[in-house]
């Protein structure tokens, strides 16, 4: 800044901007004292500034309106990766690299097996892309950071089933946990939106539900196998059924609940050799959406009955019947074939 002093000498100061001080050097007769004075001064208002940490992104995550409007079981999930990773919460989230990722992955793998391990590099890059339009990073080291991969030859988690074996969970099957596999298998509804859904999400011909983990509002026409259970079990609850699904004593299963009564059932119909290995609720869930793919059904499709997104239906479709698939590509192989030969022959009687 300029000054006028009293003998009418016009003097001119310097200030650093982002701390007011006064700068004495002049930048003119000595630009080396000036310039080590402007980083000296760079360098205090560095150490004020406080470093983004981890922890201050795990917390202000936790604060936001997204991770409120989660479903609860999510919320617990996160809550689950949150409380792993406190132990390098002071860690800058400049320092965070794909490098340092990996390694972080391979020992939560040693410690906690893949499926862990997978799910928190799944949900810091979830952290980080919500970090960056807010000032917390410049980049998503986590997208960059590979996953393990499941062995060659690994059993597939949460299987499709095959129709034998869902014939057999229904039959064995009594009361609500019957209509929760019919729910599963024949809407595709996820388990925390089977164990809460309401009475009027049926109406006698349609399911229409507002999903818990997306917010999506899914509504599909009820197969007949589905009426044919909902509507049995209905006329037995009467007309003052509140929730679709309840628990032996008649009321709404807790999640814990819900999974002990499945795989007790599951148990008794491995042991007795009449299902398969590794059978889930969520694969329940996965037989509907591949039975979807192997229909025909689009992508676009496949979503709208199962309240996803194109990219996570198009998963189904990719995996849908690859026997068929491979079938239909050897009979356009062998007519390929039988066309060109036909055609040789015709050829070769034409020369002669």
């Amino acid at each position: 800044m300029r000054r006028k002093l009293a003998t009418g000498e016009v003097r001119t100061y310097y200030y650093h901007r982002a701390t007011g001080t006064r700068i004495s050097a002049d930048p003119e007769a000595d630009p080396a004292s000036f310039a080590a004075e402007v980083d000296k001064l760079n360098v205090k208002i560095k150490r004020l500034t406080p470093i983004p940490t981890l922890g201050d992104l795990m917390k202000r995550y936790k604060q936001s309106p997204e991770f409120a409007q989660l479903s609860g079981r999510t919320r617990q999930d996160y809550e689950q990766q949150i409380h792993y990773l406190d132990r390098i919460s002071d860690m800058p989230i400049s320092e965070i690299t794909p490098a340092f990722l990996i390694k972080l992955r391979d020992i939560t793998f040693k410690k906690r097996k893949r499926w862990f391990a997978n799910m928190m590099l799944r949900f810091l890059s979830l952290l980080f892309n919500w970090g960056r339009p807010r000032g917390f990073c410049d980049d998503n080291p986590a997208s960059r950071t590979p996953k393990v991969r499941a062995p060659i030859g690994a059993r597939r988690a949460n299987r499709p089933l095959e129709p034998e074996e869902v014939a057999t969970l229904l039959d064995a099957a009594l009361g609500g946990m019957r209509v929760a596999i019919a729910l599963a298998v024949f809407a595709g509804l996820r388990q925390g939106d089977v164990i809460r859904c309401a009475r009027h999400i049926y109406n006698g011909q349609a399911i229409e539900i507002v999903t818990r983990k997306r917010g999506k509002r899914v509504r599909a026409p009820a197969a007949p196998e589905l009426r044919e259970v909902l509507d049995g079990w209905l006329a037995e609850r009467g007309d003052t059924a509140i929730t679709m699904v309840v628990n032996t004593h008649g009321q709404p299963f807790t999640q814990s609940g819900f999974r002990a009564s499945f795989f007790g059932l599951v148990r008794r119909l491995e042991a007795k050799g009449v299902i398969g290995e590794g059978v889930t609720f969520h694969g329940l869930r996965h037989t509907a959406g591949c039975a979807l793919a192997d229909a025909g059904c689009t992508a676009h499709e496949i979503a709208a009955v199962l309240g996803v997104t194109e990219a996570q239906a198009k998963s189904y479709s990719d995996r849908g019947d690859k026997a068929a698939q491979a079938a239909s590509a050897m009979s356009k192989l062998r007519a390929h074939l039988q066309n060109k030969l036909q055609n040789a022959e015709e050829k070769d009687v034409a020369d002669a």
